[in-house]
């Protein structure tokens, strides 16, 4: 038999949301809607400071990182030098182009950073191509099926690195 706290419905979507607040233990609208108003000010102010220090550190840790990036330049101009594309030839194969590219980079290049760069050697690609993008990607993967080039998966990046194989 059925109870009258089983026939009303708020009785029923209470227990409901306790079973879920306790399942979940998230206090997505459980915790902060049986808070009193002044504590969720207070909470709510209190995550507001941390945010506003935890901004604070970034812009302090990018400022370190800016001058740990300009020392290292000047301890390793070469590494950090505007690539030398002299000798380069617009009669190559848009493979070897690519190879190019990689080969005067002293580091791994995404898929945009190379057609920017062959962009850069030559513009005409952009009225080319319907798709820059998807021309140099299939360019680079075309390099690494030939082994001329090998992809490398980046860490914290999500786009994949290409390097030239030695």
């Amino acid at each position: 038999m059925e109870t009258e706290d089983e026939n009303n419905p708020d009785e029923v979507t209470k227990k409901v949301k306790e079973k879920l607040y306790k399942k979940y233990n998230t206090g997505k609208g459980g915790l902060y809607s049986r808070m009193e108003h002044q504590d969720l000010v207070n909470t709510t102010l209190d995550r507001d400071t941390k945010i506003i220090e935890m901004q604070k550190q970034m812009e302090g840790l990018r400022y370190e990182v800016l001058k740990l990036k300009h020392e290292l330049k000047r301890h390793e101009p070469e590494k950090y030098a505007a690539p030398d594309y002299s000798g380069y030839q617009i009669d190559w194969s848009n493979i070897r182009k690519v190879v190019f590219i990689l080969k005067r980079n002293f580091m791994a290049l995404t898929s945009t950073q190379v057609m920017k760069e062959l962009l850069r050697l030559e513009p005409f690609y952009e009225l080319a191509w319907n798709d820059p993008s998807n021309s140099v990607s299939q360019l680079l993967s075309r390099a690494c099926k030939n082994k001329l080039i090998i992809r490398d998966s980046s860490p914290y990046m999500g786009a994949p690195l290409y390097k030239v194989s030695e």
